[in-house]
């Protein structure tokens, strides 16, 4: 399997910034066990920590054999470009203000894939004191959406009236 293919088999899965942490933190596992005695079963087992779609993708693209010293340097060229392509993903900071379960997580993720891009994945953060809405920080854009903001300048309206009423 390219690595091309790979990325975008793994990169449709991951929803957000910590899920692709977790891939990285097992490719970082595995390319420490490389020079291991271990069966093909043991360097896969690195894999099992993440969810059972993205283990099957990258044991079928990095350790569906055992890791030799014939094909050490191949595996570890891919996973060096796939931890790059990963680092580098764009990502769209979101804050609510309620604690996302993961139907939204996926309900946002999805969205955010068909209508904007498949690469982009969501930071997702929770602050109660926003009030509801949310706040969007991408490309460096920061977007206020919240009721807390709302209330604020609907309270700073009608303060500026009462303060012409009284002058």
């Amino acid at each position: 399997m390219s690595n091309s293919a790979l990325f975008d088999q793994i990169i449709a899965l991951l929803r957000t910034t910590s899920e692709v942490m977790q891939v990285l933190t097992c490719l970082e596992e595995l390319t420490e066990t490389f020079f291991s005695s271990k069966s093909a079963g043991d360097h896969q087992q690195v894999f099992r920590k993440l969810p059972k779609e993205i283990s099957a993708i990258l044991i079928t693209g990095l350790a569906s054999e055992p890791i030799t010293p014939e094909n050490q340097i191949s595996i570890k060229r891919k996973i060096d470009e796939l931890t790059d392509k990963l680092r580098t993903c764009k990502n769209i900071q979101l804050t609510i203000a309620f604690q996302p379960d993961e139907q939204t997580i996926t309900l946002f993720s999805d969205w955010i894939k068909k209508n904007v891009s498949p690469e982009l994945l969501i930071d997702m953060q929770f602050d109660k004191s926003i009030v509801g809405g949310a706040q969007i920080i991408a490309g460096g854009v920061f977007k206020d959406y919240t009721v807390r903001k709302s209330l604020a300048n609907r309270f700073r309206i009608q303060r500026d009236d009462i303060m012409g009423l009284l002058n």
